[in-house]
């Protein structure tokens, strides 16, 4: 067989100068075809989750070719990815401005402002996505979710609706408008959404998370345990869960459960603040002061600006009666924090312990200031007033109390006293029969009413003597 000859074909000179020109043009400034082998190793890189060498290949693309909006949008994504949304935002923006009908610049920039704290140029942007393309659910997610961080909620279930027909499998969704269900209070829908989520991804600790605490604002908190332990389940090593579980426990009336949890918090994070907070506070309420102390003693060596946890353990030094050692506390939380009304209305207390009423009057006037609704700050200085004689300002202040909090039971029988000393009879039994029903013990009540019926008939009341 004889092999064909092989023949170089000649190019006329001038086609030939033309193509000599355009290699020489290539070299000298690297062209396309180079910038293009930048990009599509870039977008590889990116791919793979390499982004340090992805994002060097895209400046190279870029700096050759300073043209290419993909090149800019892909590496706003690279920059997002390795926690830069600022520059991840600027690239985003010259993707638009080259190309003014990127969606999904758009979309992924509208993303980036809700993340920036700007939801309503993300609202903008997405807007404009929607526009070009109404076919995309990302975007009816992403100004959701921006709705709902400006508290226009009812347009968020709007956004996840129209998201939803685009995509019916995907439980963020349904979960999105759950969560735009539950902040308009609609917990019963929220649940429902809550529901169909789970259903789609049975495997989410946070969806079974969100769906107790919307069963925790129905008041179901046997339901709320049950739904905070399957999250437990899940992801056991999630202090989150324990600790709002450890209150649903509490609300229960189940404090060792709650403890428990608490326990758990802490063991996953000793410097967990809120976990030793929340303890003390149980401890509190078990009437186990001493453990409450060392708990709140653990949040100071934390954090000594906690003006909460000086107060908190005040209040255990109190109900230890300790009530010097308290009011070392309660002044450093007033210090920290002077406008929580606690700190005020607890110093006041420890006052009314040691028998300096007008100063424990000063504290409580302040609370009250602070929050004129404190129906515990009134109750308190009606006492102190008591003890100082003056009955009808001590009334006015039991009559306050009684309307910001018509169970407070001590309130209403402490009213029917001072109502005795002054000689008011008749508002007497009502107050009595009323407090009896909150769950005052008769007897004792009866005593002390024929007590102040003794101390009025020795004489007269000091109240007559008050300026």
């Amino acid at each position: 067989m004889i092999s064909p000859r092989n023949r170089s074909m000649r190019l006329p000179p001038s086609i030939l100068l033309l193509v000599c020109a355009v290699a020489l043009m290539a070299l000298s400034c690297g062209g396309p075809g180079e910038a293009d082998e930048h990009y599509n190793a870039a977008v590889a890189f990116q791919g793979q989750e390499r982004w340090a060498e992805a994002l060097a290949e895209y400046d190279q693309a870029i700096a050759l070719d300073s043209k290419n909006a993909e090149a800019y949008y892909n590496r706003g994504l690279v920059n997002n990815e390795i926690g830069d949304s600022q520059t991840a935002v600027e690239d985003l923006s010259e993707a638009i401005r080259l190309d003014s009908e990127h969606v999904l610049a758009y979309s992924k920039r509208g993303e980036l402002y809700r993340t920036l704290g700007e939801p309503q140029k993300a609202i903008e942007d997405l807007d404009r996505a929607i526009r070009l393309n109404p076919e995309v659910a990302a975007s009816y997610e992403a100004r959701g979710r921006a709705f709902g961080d400006l508290g226009q909620h009812q347009r968020a279930i709007e956004d996840f609706s129209a998201a939803i027909k685009l995509d019916s499998g995907s439980a963020e969704l349904f979960s999105g408008r759950g969560i735009a269900y539950f902040n308009l209070r609609q917990y019963r829908k929220a649940i429902e959404e809550l529901d169909q989520a789970i259903g789609l991804d049975p495997q989410s600790a946070n969806l079974y998370a969100n769906r107790a605490h919307a069963y925790g604002n129905l008041g179901d908190h046997e339901k709320t345990v049950e739904e905070f332990s399957e999250a437990i389940r899940l992801d056991p090593d999630n202090g989150r869960y324990y600790r709002f579980r450890s209150i649903a426990h509490m609300i229960a009336g189940d404090a060792e459960s709650a403890i428990e949890d608490l326990d758990e918090v802490i063991r996953l994070n000793p410097e967990d603040i809120a976990g030793f907070f929340d303890r003390g506070n149980v401890y509190s309420d078990l009437a186990q002061y001493e453990n409450a102390i060392e708990d709140f003693d653990v949040v100071i060596s934390l954090d000594p600006e906690v003006a909460e946890a000086y107060i908190n353990r005040g209040n255990a030094y109190s109900d230890l009666r300790q009530p010097e050692r308290a009011i070392e506390d309660y002044d450093e939380g007033i210090r920290l924090d002077p406008s929580l009304p606690l700190g005020y209305n607890s110093r006041g207390g420890a006052f009314v312990m040691l028998g300096r009423f007008q100063e424990s009057i000063d504290d409580f006037g302040q609370a009250v200031r602070l929050d004129p609704t404190y129906a515990d700050a009134y109750s308190n200085r009606a006492l102190a007033l008591i003890n100082l004689g003056l009955l009808q300002r001590a009334i006015g202040d039991l009559d306050q109390a009684i309307r910001f909090n018509p169970l407070d039971a001590v309130a209403v029988a402490n009213r029917a006293v001072a109502n005795t000393l002054l000689g008011n009879d008749e508002q007497v039994q009502p107050d009595i029969d009323r407090a009896v029903e909150l769950g005052i013990d008769q007897a004792a009540l009866q005593a002390q009413i024929e007590g102040a019926k003794t101390q009025r008939d020795a004489g007269p009341s000091p109240e007559n003597s008050f300026p």
